[in-house]
Order: C-alpha cells, then sequence, then structure tokens
C-alpha cells in the first residue's frame, strides 16, 4: 500500500478540485469513469489517501424506474463472479468455479458473468480499493464483462463536477500520469500554477529497509 501526500503549492487554486483516477486496460468506449478521488485543497493545504490495490465488485440492474444491486464482492486476479438473481428478485454475486474463471479470463484479469434469470441487464462497478473507479453499463444475460487496471495515478484540475460527475477514456489525454513503483511506500505531489498551466511534481520514497 502507498500513502499519497498531495500539497497545493500555490497561492491560489482558482476554484478548482485536484482529480485522481485509476485508468482500466482494454477499455471499451461506452464505460464511465469515476474520479477515484477528489481532493478540495486550498492553497498550501495538503490532501492524503492511500492507494490500495485491491479490487472489489457491485452489480447494478434498473427496472423501470427503480435501480437495485448487489453487495460489493472482493476479488482477486483470475477469479470471476456470477450475477444471479435468485427467486427472480435483486441481482446477487457469487463465486465461479475455478474452471469457468480460465475459460473467460486471463491471469491478470477479474470478471463477472451475468446469469441472471429472468434475464436482465446489469451495470458492474469496479471499485479499487473500495472506491468506484469505473461503471461498464448494459451486460446483458450471458455476457461477460472482464476489468484489468493499470497501478498508475492520473491527476487533473478541473472544475468540481456536480451529479454523476464520470468521464470518457478520452479524458486521459488532458491528464498528468504517475506511475506508481512497487516498492513505493510514499508518493509526495506537488501541484503547481506556471505560465497558465497547471503542473504536477512527483517524489516517491522507499521504506530503506527494503
Amino acid at each position: 500500500m502507498t500513502t499519497c501526500i498531495v500539497t497545493a503549492d500555490i497561492d491560489n487554486m482558482r476554484g478548482k478540485v485536484v482529480l485522481v483516477f485509476l485508468r482500466p486496460m482494454r477499455a471499451e468506449s461506452n464505460i464511465r469513469i469515476h474520479a477515484w478521488q477528489t481532493l478540495a485543497l486550498s492553497a498550501g493545504a495538503h490532501g492524503v489517501f492511500e492507494f490500495n490495490p485491491a479490487i472489489s465488485l457491485q452489480v447494478m440492474q434498473h427496472r423501470n424506474e427503480t435501480r437495485t444491486s448487489s453487495g460489493l464482492m472482493a476479488l482477486h486476479p483470475g477469479q470471476l463472479a456470477l450475477a444471479t438473481r435468485p427467486s427472480g428478485l435483486s441481482p446477487q454475486l457469487s463465486m465461479a468455479s475455478t474452471g469457468n474463471a480460465h475459460a473467460r479470463l486471463t491471469h491478470n484479469q477479474v470478471g463477472v458473468r451475468n446469469q441472471t434469470l429472468p434475464p436482465a441487464t446489469i451495470d458492474c462497478i469496479w471499485h479499487v480499493g473500495g472506491r468506484p473507479m469505473v461503471t461498464v453499463p448494459d451486460v446483458d444475460q450471458g455476457m461477460t464483462c472482464t476489468f484489468e487496471y493499470e497501478p498508475t495515478l492520473f491527476f487533473m484540475v478541473a472544475a468540481e463536477q456536480v451529479g454523476d460527475g464520470t468521464y470518457t477514456v478520452q479524458s486521459f489525454t488532458d491528464m498528468t500520469r504517475c506511475p506508481i513503483p512497487l516498492d513505493c511506500t510514499v508518493l509526495r505531489v506537488d501541484i503547481r500554477y506556471q505560465r497558465h498551466a497547471w503542473h504536477f511534481v512527483f517524489d516517491p520514497e522507499y521504506d530503506p529497509d527494503d
């Protein structure tokens, strides 16, 4: 786990917030990207968060004007979940067999197969470190939704969005990327505003005992 310390090294944040994202690999164009962290910093202030790589999943079903969702289920790379509707009720997640997972996933992926009966379309909400990262909408019955992400943080400064506040894959072209080294224990990030542009300075720290 890596502790990230973000410092607003400027006199004025200009009413904007710091958004931190994680990027899914081989993403479809219709996915909705969530700001994984939102830091509302004043000038000179610090924001701290932990990068916990653990993956979990929640699925949601839309029916008429209502939405029902499953509980959150932890998954490790190579594991496949099954989404069902016991007695035709709200969606529920359970673990698929190892053979079923091997047939549909690489060893780096996690996934969920929609086995709802009666058939229902579900949205798959993937979480990292317990926080929503990406939503894959409209996964039909009989389909498998896979997920994998790269251990890289993406930073941007922007006006805070109201409501849904999701982004598209194309949004990453305007962000600053920072890969997280495996042995990094603390990542310090300084935010600066120079020549009418936002800049990020990254300073990773390592455990001297490693």
